[in-house]
């Protein structure tokens, strides 16, 4: 048999020793001999009684060897209740953008209450926020409502909360009693930030907090909803 992946490069013959059901590995004309080399390779036959012969080991094209699918875990499978919590407050948001602003012809530069410019008859449109500007989407109607009317977390002063809810206030080092916030900042400054960075991801998967710029900043939910 002409071993996978080695094709070319070795040649070997098996002959199964019937009384003992071990395999003799002997080299075709001209080979070395690599018995040796194979020898240990070979699983053992669950009797005991020496290892399996090749075909066995390495079965012939004819029966493929069933594999099974490794399970996959989907990515719409992982989706949290901040996912959610987060598309209906965004939905929100946009509905609160559009009361917020006025469909607006930037070609004849006049508003169109209705939809459709009265000039030209185009509802191709931008939104104007009276005082603000004009331009095209929600979004930037979305970040002005949340810059003017919320405040971000400080997720710094919240995670600090956190830990002191979790640990005692005070830490005992030799004789002195120390606060456990200002120790642990102060000795291991990367191992706090890590846990700070852990703790938002936690909250904002329990739908604690909420990102529109990729964890730049939060916002609680309670006062998104508040909105």
């Amino acid at each position: 048999h002409e071993l996978p992946g080695v094709s070319g490069c070795l040649r070997v013959v098996s002959v199964v020793d019937a009384p003992s059901g071990a395999a003799l590995i002997r080299p075709s004309a001209g080979l070395t001999p690599v018995a040796p080399l194979l020898s240990f390779a070979l699983p053992h036959s669950r009797s005991g009684r020496g290892p399996l012969s090749l075909r066995r080991c390495f079965p012939s094209s004819g029966s493929p060897v069933p594999v099974k699918e490794p399970s996959i875990k989907r990515e719409n499978q992982t989706e949290t209740k901040g996912d959610d919590m987060k598309t209906e407050i965004k939905e929100k948001l946009e509905q609160l953008a559009i009361k917020k602003s006025i469909p607006f012809c930037y070609s004849c530069y006049r508003q169109a209450p209705t939809g459709r410019c009265k000039t030209c008859g185009s509802d191709d449109l931008m939104r104007e926020m009276p005082g603000v500007g004009c331009e095209w989407g929600t979004d930037w109607i979305i970040r002005e409502i949340l810059s003017t009317e919320l405040t971000p977390v400080n997720t710094e002063e919240a995670f600090e909360e956190s830990v002191r809810q979790c640990y005692p206030e005070t830490v005992t080092v030799a004789w002195m009693e120390m606060d456990t916030v200002s120790v642990a900042k102060e000795m291991d400054p990367v191992s706090w930030n890590v846990a700070k960075a852990e703790w938002e991801s936690q909250e904002a998967d329990e739908g604690n907090i909420i990102s529109f710029d990729h964890g730049s900043s939060y916002y609680w939910t309670s006062d998104l909803e508040a909105l």
